[in-house]
């Protein structure tokens, strides 16, 4: 303005304009009187996360977190006797799926006191987002598949399967398994919970199928299919020092001593300079005479501790 600018007409402030916080999508409804009577209830629930994605389909948003109170008669005296109940909704995307919502309530629905009668139920929109827009896919017929062309039906679907088992579960259960970028074999795989994803856990959990057989080859090439969670130590007898096993006995064979039919190796594997002073180990692919029952792969290493002495650890078993 040119008067705050010149000064002319003496210093005037610049007026103000709060950010206003927009009012969380809501909806609310009253009972005529307290009920226990759960279809009731489950039916007012099912109407108030209805009206809430009605409204957020209104907004073009979708909901990452439904809050959903539940006013109880009980047996306080504080507030005339009734208290609120709260159940929370999350979701691994932005969802305006109303029948969705519902199965995520119902489970927790179904384990709360209802004490003398729910007189009120609401549902709040309490965290959103905005609903990504898929490019659809002409079908031979002429018609759209919505959202085909980028996965969508197979990436929603999956987000509902991973937003009941956290809903019945819990977060920190329901994990997936990601490859980590080391060459120490027992630390290739670690679990990591979905809800740590981010805003998009669904669309980052669907990978293509190429794509996780392609990381979990190179991660497991030449790795047992179970690797222990703690190496078990074993007695050896070799022909050198140096040598690969000709005699071996630990937990799994009884205290017996079982022959090796045949040893792969040694891979020289080093600790990771950057982290850790762990000694090198050398690998070995072993096969147990199977004329005592065993037969089996064995993944066992060797290694020499800083007074030269030499042990052995069975880490893996290839079942």
């Amino acid at each position: 303005r040119l008067d705050l600018v010149t000064g002319v007409g003496g210093v005037m402030e610049p007026p103000i304009e709060p950010v206003r916080v927009p009012e969380p999508i809501r909806a609310l409804l009253a009972c005529d009187g307290p009920t226990t009577h759960l279809e009731s209830i489950e039916a007012g629930v099912r109407d108030v996360l209805g009206r809430v994605a009605s409204q957020l389909e209104e907004r073009d948003l979708g909901a990452r977190r439904v809050a959903i109170r539940l006013e109880r008669l009980g047996v306080k005296r504080e507030r005339g006797g009734r208290e609120d109940v709260w159940l929370e909704v999350a979701t691994s995307a932005p969802s305006r799926d109303a029948g969705h919502l519902w199965k995520l309530a119902q489970p927790q629905l179904a384990r709360v006191d209802l004490g003398f009668g729910i007189e009120s139920m609401e549902a709040i929109a309490s965290r959103v987002g905005r609903v990504r827009a898929e490019q659809g896919r002409m079908d031979r017929m002429g018609g759209v598949q919505e959202g085909a062309a980028r996965g969508g039906p197979r990436i929603k679907a999956l987000g509902e399967v991973v937003d009941a088992l956290v809903s019945r579960l819990g977060d920190e259960r329901v994990t997936r398994v990601r490859v980590r970028a080391t060459h120490i074999p027992e630390r290739v795989f670690a679990h990591e919970s979905v809800s740590r994803l981010g805003v998009d856990n669904a669309r980052r959990l669907a990978l293509s199928v190429e794509e996780r057989e392609a990381s979990v080859a190179r991660a497991t090439g030449g790795r047992p299919s179970v690797v222990l969670a703690s190496a078990l130590p074993a007695e050896v007898v070799a022909i050198a020092p140096d040598g690969p096993p000709v005699r071996v006995r630990w937990a799994g064979t009884l205290g017996r001593w079982v022959d090796v039919v045949r040893a792969i190796g040694p891979e020289r594997i080093e600790g990771e300079w950057w982290s850790s002073d762990e000694p090198a180990r050398d690998l070995y692919r072993v096969l147990e005479d199977g004329s005592g029952g065993g037969g089996r792969w064995l993944w066992m290493w060797r290694r020499r501790a800083e007074s030269q002495r030499v042990r052995w650890f069975i880490g893996g078993i290839w079942a």
